[in-house]
């Protein structure tokens, strides 16, 4: 887990950011200034690049794979409207356009610290899915108990996924054929 400087912004921003936004710096360990940076996703590590808003007792879950040969200091930000969410409560995500290296969207997570745990599942199925390519609508049934979960988020908790493959651990994953609870016995106990 990468944790970044504490996010600053909001109303009254710093370094030229926009009202409204806040935004963090990321440096990966060992990075110098000058030098591009990386995080480490080897031995199949799954990397979270997090921020934590103190004063707000909200985190901030940026798309960790977004981030590739990365400038030192770089910016990541977040809308403070995701953030107010959090504070008041709940998960909120939001959708950045992401230029650069890696140009594309990025959904950022933002959750108060009673649900980072939910947050961090959140952040871990979006980055299997797209690792394994799962679309949203994509449906699973168990053809023991007939368990259904429709969509990447659900397929990950009912189901969770198994490596089909050898040395590399993303070459070949998919969904596990039984549920959760038909491969752990509890449904012949419940019978």
């Amino acid at each position: 887990m990468y944790k970044t400087t504490a996010p600053t912004g909001g109303p009254h921003p710093s370094g030229g950011r926009p009202v409204g936004e806040f935004k963090s710096q990321i440096i990966a360990p060992g990075q110098d200034r000058g030098e591009k940076g990386n995080f480490d996703h080897s031995g199949g590590r799954i990397v979270f690049l997090v921020g934590f808003v103190p004063d707000l007792d909200v985190w901030v879950l940026w798309d960790a794979n977004r981030y590739e040969n990365f400038a030192w200091s770089r910016n990541v930000q977040v809308k403070a409207e995701g953030v107010h969410q959090a504070y008041f409560g709940q998960i909120s995500e939001q959708i950045r356009k992401l230029r650069g290296a890696l140009p594309g969207d990025e959904t950022v997570i933002c959750a108060p610290s009673r649900l980072l745990v939910e947050a961090l599942t959140k952040r871990f199925s979006m980055y299997s899915a797209d690792l394994w390519n799962l679309s949203l609508d994509e449906m699973k049934e168990c053809p023991q108990c007939e368990a259904k979960a429709v969509g990447k988020e659900q397929i990950e908790i009912v189901f969770g996924f198994r490596n089909m493959a050898g040395e590399n651990p993303y070459d070949d994953i998919r969904p596990q054929s039984h549920c959760r609870n038909c491969r752990s016995g509890k449904q012949r106990l419940e019978a």
